[in-house]
């Protein structure tokens, strides 16, 4: 739970994870106490409620259904397909690692001088982590490529993230480079 004070010009933003009653009340009350505490800030404050006006809520789609319909089956098809395609795309591949994760967010903001908005979201990402090996130098190069969107559906096929994570471990020359150094982007 995220709660933003504004108290006699005050601003704080805070934050607790107990949510029994009780301890919401001593978390609000500590938190009043803590924004009355610091310096006035004169230039923020809520926006002036007749600026709200009749406020529409569009959808902005950043919520997916599928999110409450994905199967643990169905991520580790996915996670395996991206290894799969990291391993199998060239011969200098030594070690491969794809990863999933997912998640679904909702809020609400009341403010006391009359809005009232909320959200929900979601969230899906995939990668894939190569390493292969130059015979040459004895080195290994390591890279990734990982891809993340709103909806499911947006995602890459989970073969392509593999494939390029390879692609791009086998571009990366086997000698040190800054850590911001990477080249083909």
């Amino acid at each position: 739970l995220r709660l933003s004070l504004y108290a006699d010009g005050c601003f704080t933003s805070n934050g607790t994870s107990v949510l029994e009653k009780e301890a919401l009340e001593n978390f609000i009350d500590e938190s009043l106490t803590m924004t009355k505490l610091l310096a006035p800030d004169h230039y923020r404050g809520l926006a002036d409620p007749r600026l709200y006006g009749a406020l529409k809520h569009p959808d902005l789609d950043l919520h997916d259904q599928e999110y409450e319909r994905l199967t643990m089956d169905e991520i580790g098809e996915r996670v395996a397909a991206a290894e799969e395609a990291s391993l199998l795309a060239s011969k200098d591949v030594i070690s491969a690692t794809a990863s999933f994760s997912s998640q679904e967010a909702e809020s609400i903001q009341l403010h006391s001088n009359g809005f009232l908005g909320n959200r929900k979201s979601t969230g899906f990402y995939l990668g894939s982590s190569v390493s292969v090996k130059d015979e040459v130098q004895g080195r290994r190069p390591e890279d990734y490529y990982s891809s993340s969107a709103r909806h499911l559906e947006d995602l890459p096929a989970a073969a392509s993230i593999g494939a390029e994570a390879a692609r791009r471990a086998r571009k990366l020359p086997a000698k040190r480079r800054p850590w911001w150094w990477r080249t083909g982007r």
